[in-house]
């Protein structure tokens, strides 16, 4: 069953679902045609947002006060339904199985070296047996 969360920061604006949706909400603008027409009140109906891709990786732009700014739709998901990143050191939104699918049950916050150890025991990378391994302190 999908569950609608507002996304934090723009509470009265949108909100993410727990199926890696995400929809503006109604709301009145102010508009003008650009014509000299005086300024009118227009209405802009609840409408799912249609995402963007890069690298594989779903976001979305969603503005305030003027700005836009492109999200990634698993991150607003992590903070939407299980709250901010629990450290300073786990702040990467990951995904549990490897794959790009965004679900809640399959995103965790993580370090950068889990991050790291998920690309390569999902097999979305394999090791460079030529070149030397980093040391670990």
């Amino acid at each position: 069953m999908e569950e609608w969360r507002p996304i934090v920061g723009y509470e009265e604006l949108y909100e993410v679902s727990n199926c890696g949706r995400v929809r503006s909400l109604p709301k009145a603008v102010v508009t003008t045609a650009g014509n000299g027409e005086l300024p009118h009140l227009a209405f802009r109906r609840e409408r799912i947002m249609k995402l963007q891709y890069r690298k594989g990786y779903a976001g979305v732009g969603l503005t305030k006060d003027g700005q836009q700014t492109i999200h990634r739709v698993h991150r607003l998901m992590l903070v939407a339904f299980v709250g901010p990143p629990p450290s300073a050191e786990a702040t990467l939104a990951c995904h549990k199985d490897g794959s790009q699918q965004n679900v809640v049950d399959n995103l965790y916050w993580g370090t950068p070296q889990q991050n790291i150890d998920d690309v390569y025991a999902h097999g979305r990378k394999t090791y460079n047996l030529m070149r030397p391994q980093r040391k670990t302190a």
